[in-house]
Formats: C-alpha cells, structure tokens, sequence
C-alpha cells in the first residue's frame, strides 16, 4: 500500500504490537515477530507516516516518534475506569506529570485556522 498516515493517536498493543492475518511466506508481516513493528511497516507499505502515537502496553520496535506508555496511568490518562478519557495537562493535583501524548493544541489551533 501507498502514503500510509497513522499519526497522533493512542492505541493499545494487546498481546502482540503486529499479529499477521495469514497467507504465509508471500504477506510482507509474514513472521512479524521475528521483526519490530518498524520491519513489517517498511515490507507492507510504500511510503507511510507512523509518528506521535501512544501505543499502551508496547515493548517498542516501532518508527521513532512514537511513545510507549506501560498503561493508561502511565500515558497521563485520567478518569479511564469511568470511560471519560482525558489527558493529564499539568503535575498538580490529579498527576504526577503532564501525559506524554499531550497535543501542541496552539499549534493544532494555528493549522486548522479557517478550516471549515
């Protein structure tokens, strides 16, 4: 596949961070985890953008660019267990530190200025 784009989300790994879907030696994730996540990346797509991204529970592997929180505390989340999910912005009171997936929000506010 071609152009790629997973950009600024926060995902969970499960049990595997890439499990292939079958059809052997001739899929590109064949063996996915005898490689990173990166390698099976760079075998099934043709120039792809796979940054910024929180991927809970990862062991790592991925393109650089990207974080690995262990869980949703630890990726900054508050209120998970009631399913309002929101990211902690700053060290007082609710956390420790401000979440490592936090948007440069004046910089999403300057890009999309306009956009309708």
């Amino acid at each position: 596949m071609t152009n790629f784009t997973f950009t600024n989300n926060l995902v969970g790994a499960g049990k595997q961070d890439i499990f292939p879907p079958g059809g052997g030696p001739k899929n590109c994730s064949f063996q996915a985890g005898k490689q990173p996540p990166a390698g099976v990346l760079k075998s099934c797509f043709n120039n792809f953008n796979f940054s910024h991204n929180a991927i809970l529970g990862s062991k790592g592997g991925w393109p650089n660019g990207n974080s690995y929180p262990s869980n949703q505390a630890a990726a900054g989340l508050l209120d998970f267990s009631e399913g309002r999910y929101r990211l902690c912005r700053n060290s007082h009171g609710e956390c420790k530190k401000p979440s490592p997936a936090l948007a440069d929000l004046d910089a999403v506010f300057a890009a999309t200025k306009g956009v309708e």
